[in-house]
């Protein structure tokens, strides 16, 4: 008889039934809103790489044609305008919006140099709230030049 009384008296311990839904609710939001950061700053990092590619691809085929001497300086910024966009929508996707691309100063500054501006503004990942995170990058060449001699 001893052994039921203590099986049905209450224990000392019986003031935290639901701690563990308490945590997991206070836990898993704030757990679940880092990793989407962190999710986000990984496409960020990965489109500014895709857009600093794109900058280079217009860089390149700029360079290239002003070497040419039957392209005008407006035509070959033009091609490397178009390549720059082309190589942004055949890796980058719908990732870019707003998508500009521009030779820096002209189509060539004091240096002989090719300066190419590519910016775009990230798309955010669609179960975080709407942002703008702008991205901008800069690649700079010298025209190729091509002499017989």
């Amino acid at each position: 008889m001893m052994i039921e009384k203590l099986w049905k008296r209450p224990r000392a311990g019986r003031g935290d039934e639901g701690v563990t839904t308490l945590e997991i609710t206070i836990v898993f939001p704030v757990f679940f809103a880092a990793l989407m950061l962190v999710f986000q700053a990984a496409m960020y990092h990965y489109t500014a790489q895709v857009a600093l590619a794109a900058a280079q691809e217009g860089n390149r085929v700029t360079a290239l044609e002003l070497g040419r001497p039957d392209v005008t300086p407006d035509t070959a910024v033009a091609d490397g305008r178009k390549a720059a966009i082309a190589y942004l929508a055949q890796v980058a996707g719908t990732r870019l919006s707003g998508v500009t691309a521009k030779p820096l100063g002209g189509v060539v500054n004091a240096q002989n140099q090719v300066q190419f501006v590519v910016t775009a503004n990230v798309v955010p990942l669609p179960f975080l709230p709407a942002m703008t995170l702008p991205i901008s990058r800069t690649a700079i060449a010298n025209p190729e030049i091509f002499t017989h001699g």
